[in-house]
């Protein structure tokens, strides 16, 4: 539960307290309101929004501008929820059905030949094999709050023009892959965006392909490719067999 004061400054008492209110949702519309009131007496003082745990929630009435109110009123609310879900060790799964590895779809991948280049790659046609898209059983200590917040505030830029780094993606066909950047792939969609800013490293898959032949060993399977031998597995085989017999 929350509780929302009006303060004329940090050390005074409240001149106006609501709750206890329940849900987020319901502390953001009040805030919405109570700053919309104020703001128009020229109000200099903040609005608290106190938790069960005493953690407060500022907003600075005279800081925040018509223009900017909705922005800082939505990173509050993503910041509340957060701290609901990680003191409840409670945050969302997301697109667990899109848990692949980019090396078990496209075997050897890495001796493709790739290029490089950024671009705004649209979510759902990202995969992964981390955290990020795992069961909450199989995600250990992850995501990490701290992190959460500080890609928050880049995304939503509340100290000024994004600055949160291109997330590094692989490309193969039409698929992307991610391994590293999973706290901004997370965010991303816990804030509903449509596309993640990446920098992507395509790989040339058919060329691969057209190139490369399998063979046996005894029991063991290699995949050779420009005069060097590389040793998979005998489901990595069967894909790479399938993948080039469709190619």
């Amino acid at each position: 539960m929350y509780l929302i004061n009006v303060c004329k400054d940090y050390f005074s008492k409240p001149i106006e307290t609501i709750g206890p209110v329940v849900e987020i949702e319901d502390v953001i519309s009040i805030v919405k309101g109570l700053y919309q009131k104020h703001k128009q007496k020229d109000f200099t003082g903040s609005i608290e929004i106190q938790s069960d745990e005493s953690e407060i929630e500022f907003l600075y009435v005279d800081d925040v501008s018509i223009e900017e109110v909705d922005k800082v009123l939505k990173h509050i609310k993503m910041k509340l929820q957060l701290k609901k879900w990680e003191k409840a060790e409670d945050y969302p799964v997301i697109d667990i059905e899109k848990r692949k590895s980019a090396y078990s779809e496209f075997p050897c991948y890495i001796w493709a030949p790739n290029k490089t280049y950024e671009e705004h790659v649209d979510i759902k046609n990202i995969f992964g094999d981390n955290w990020a898209f795992d069961k909450k059983e199989d995600r250990g200590n992850y995501p990490r709050i701290t992190k959460l917040f500080s890609i928050l505030k880049g995304f939503l830029e509340i100290d000024g023009p994004n600055k949160v780094p291109p997330a590094p993606l692989i490309k193969i066909k039409e698929m992307y892959f991610l391994s590293e950047g999973n706290h901004r792939l997370y965010m991303s969609k816990l804030l509903k965006k449509k596309t993640l800013y990446a920098e992507v490293c395509e790989y040339d898959y058919d060329s691969f392909l057209s190139h490369a032949n399998l063979i046996t060993v005894g029991e063991s399977y290699r995949i050779v490719y420009n005069n060097s031998v590389h040793m998979v597995t005998e489901e990595e085989a069967a894909t790479f067999k399938k993948l080039k017999e469709n190619n």
